[in-house]
């Protein structure tokens, strides 16, 4: 029998249910596997030879008496046609088989102990009680009420009948979101997933498949992929809210600020008239969004993409273009996000804006926006020194957070002939087989010294210059002479001297360099800059990734 990860206890709970023969409600939000649940104790309870009657409850049926119930029954329509008396009408007549009218549920409710009885005991189970039609619910919890001994398994995201157990499902806890999710996709790919689906088991089942589909290039920043699946369970019931709380819902999807006087100002710009929080009443009630103070947050970050997937295109660039009108005095940095979303083509201006943007996100340390940014100020950038300086920018951050693909694939759009002799350098260190003579004429070329010194630092390690002096640097000595014995080697590079090259030795298989132990690298480079801050900001860059990609 298989096992659910991280669901022990809860496991533990449907076997007593099955050894007490009581009744129980499993509960939770929307993926969060109350289905499987279900399904485990259908399991436990076959596997005990108990017969199992199963449904689930429609929403499309839930206004026809007794839908539900006549579902669950199906399997026994044989003892429900032999059963005499008073409660073998009642049931034939609940499932519309005679001329008596719709019972009532006590008389149901009655008719199921009897029924109990001649067919012996089994187990019971309901799904997605909230869909369940109000007469079967009724016969059921009188049924429940009676205490026969069968155990009676509900799930839903709604309340159950008065009296019955609960047992709340909450998220996976990240230890085991992790383990359910494995160790086979890309890391960035598995950290958005794991963050995305925040502990709910159908998300981390469902986005690998919907990542899959996502090129390398769309990820940073982008929003969260759908399948058919997730939209419909995370969007579920957004179509019975009003046109105003609707229309509120996707403008608060479409902004991560959460403030609610900017959402309500851009949901009343598109309403056409003042609308106050009380808007909102419908979805907080269908578990869409929570409000707390000035604030909203859509229950689950999926709840807020399937949101934004539910509206045309159309709808989303005139909620984009409300918020942008709305913030535009207060937040400029966020109206020029939602300016972008609705750009047609290239914009050079536009462009210029969020590029400044995406700096501003890098020095408050959200460094996927600010890279997504930098991207998306590129594609808006006509072809020239502009559009090529800010590929490089886009990919140096994708590196930085761990991007290499999207960082790859951005630098095939860079045309290196469109680039000054500082961003062409900077080119050069994202490159892992830059050729170490090209590295050292780009030293020569800048004028950024702590740029040149990395270019150096490169070369000097590429051509295996460091002597006994480098590989102690390589450890960490910061000797001053010794220092700066390293630094003229590195110039040696520079200056194009051979002789250096062929007084160049491998540094012991201790020191790390030369196997590609880019913490080494990356230690030993600050030491020859002197300045162990400035030189680790630019760790990852400096390394161009060479022991991820490669040599």
């Amino acid at each position: 029998m298989g096992t659910l990860i991280g669901r022990d206890g809860e496991l533990a709970r449907l076997e007593r249910l099955l050894d007490e023969r009581t009744a129980l409600l499993v509960r939770g939000p929307r993926g969060c596997g109350v289905s499987a649940l279900l399904s485990a104790g259908v399991q436990r309870a076959a596997a005990r030879g108990l017969p199992v009657l199963r449904a689930v409850g429609v929403e499309a049926e839930s206004g026809f008496p007794y839908a539900t119930l006549h579902q669950l029954l199906r399997p026994l329509r044989r003892e429900v046609g032999a059963l005499p008396g008073a409660p073998g009408e009642a049931l034939r007549a609940s499932f519309g088989l005679s001329d008596a009218g719709t019972p009532d549920a006590a008389s149901v409710a009655a008719a199921l102990v009897a029924l109990a009885g001649a067919a012996g005991n089994g187990f019971v189970c309901v799904d997605e009680w909230q869909w369940v039609d109000a007469e079967s619910r009724a016969a059921l919890g009188a049924f429940i009420t009676r205490g026969v001994g069968v155990p009676v398994l509900l799930g839903g995201h709604t309340a159950g009948p008065a009296g019955v157990e609960e047992l709340w499902v909450r998220p996976l806890d990240p230890v085991a979101a992790s383990a359910v999710l494995g160790d086979e996709l890309p890391l960035l790919v598995r950290e958005r997933i794991l963050r995305e689906a925040a502990g709910r088991p159908l998300a981390l089942r469902e986005l690998p498949a919907a990542y899959a589909g996502v090129g390398d290039g769309e990820l940073l920043g982008s929003w969260a992929p759908l399948t058919p699946t997730l939209e419909e369970a995370f969007a579920d019931g957004l179509d019975g809210l009003d046109a105003d709380c609707a229309r509120a819902v996707l403008v608060a999807a479409l902004d991560d600020g959460g403030r609610l006087p900017d959402i309500l100002a851009a949901a009343s710009r598109l309403a056409g008239r003042e609308l106050s929080a009380d808007v909102f009443a419908a979805a907080v009630e269908c578990g869409f969004v929570t409000i707390d103070g000035d604030r909203v947050a859509f229950t689950h970050p999926l709840t807020r993409a399937a949101v934004r997937r539910a509206w045309s295109p159309a709808a989303q660039a005139a909620g984009h273009a409300a918020f942008a009108f709305a913030v535009a005095a207060t937040d400029p940095d966020r109206a020029t996000w939602h300016r972008v979303v609705g750009a047609p083509g290239l914009d050079a201006d536009l462009a210029a804006d969020l590029e400044a943007a995406s700096w501003r996100s890098r020095a408050a340390g959200d460094y996927e926006r600010a890279a997504a940014g930098l991207r998306r100020a590129a594609n808006l950038t006509p072809a020239g020194p502009d559009r090529s300086r800010r590929l490089v920018a886009a990919a140096e951050l994708a590196f930085e957070i761990g991007g290499i693909e999207v960082g790859e694939r951005l630098l095939t759009t860079i045309v290196p002939e469109h680039l000054d002799a500082t961003d062409h350098a900077r080119l050069l260190l994202l490159r892992p087989r830059a050729d170490p003579h090209a590295l050292a004429a780009a030293a020569r070329a800048t004028n950024d010294q702590d740029l040149a010194l990395r270019l150096r630092w490169r070369a000097a390690t590429k051509l295996q210059v460091l002597g006994g002096d480098g590989a102690a640097i390589a450890r960490g000595d910061d000797e001053p002479a010794a220092r700066g014995r390293f630094v003229a080697a590195g110039e040696g590079v520079a200056d194009g001297d051979g002789g250096v090259s062929s007084r160049g030795r491998s540094v012991a298989a201790g020191d790390g360099v030369a196997a590609g132990d880019e913490g080494v690298s990356a230690r030993a480079e600050s030491a020859a800059a002197g300045d162990e801050g400035a030189s680790a900001r630019g760790r990852f860059v400096s390394t161009g990734g060479e022991a991820s990609r490669g040599p």
